[in-house]
């Protein structure tokens, strides 16, 4: 992937996907990472679809697992919608304080599957 690339793609899934809460964007971008360094490039390889399904559903549930949920707004307990809820995250540096670990979270899941 050409550099700068990486950043690009995962702009849109910070805040539980475009601020919408849901899935974290450190797991999307995890799984997201796996499928481009060991997905499958011929549709009709059935079991490299197999590995990967496999692949992010460990990576998926190791995440659920350290983090408690796999959604932003469970893991940080901000309505992104709201902007009372959303200066909270900035005032009380969440993004340092609960981002950065589950960034740091989801990058290990990764790396340990990359290595099975």
């Amino acid at each position: 992937m050409p550099p700068g690339y990486a950043p690009r793609i995962g702009t849109p899934f910070g805040a539980g996907i475009g601020r919408l809460g849901d899935l974290c964007g450190a797991l999307t971008g995890a799984i997201a990472a796996y499928g481009i360094v060991r997905g499958r490039f011929n549709p009709d390889d059935v079991d490299g679809k197999e590995r990967a399904y496999a692949a992010a559903r460990r990576i998926y549930e190791g995440f659920r697992e350290r983090f408690g949920s796999c959604e932003c707004r469970e893991i940080t307990g901000v309505d992104f919608d709201d902007a009372a809820s959303a200066e909270r995250y900035k005032a009380e540096d969440m993004h340092d304080r609960v981002c950065k670990p589950t960034v740091r979270g989801a990058v290990e899941l990764l790396v340990g599957m990359l290595g099975d």
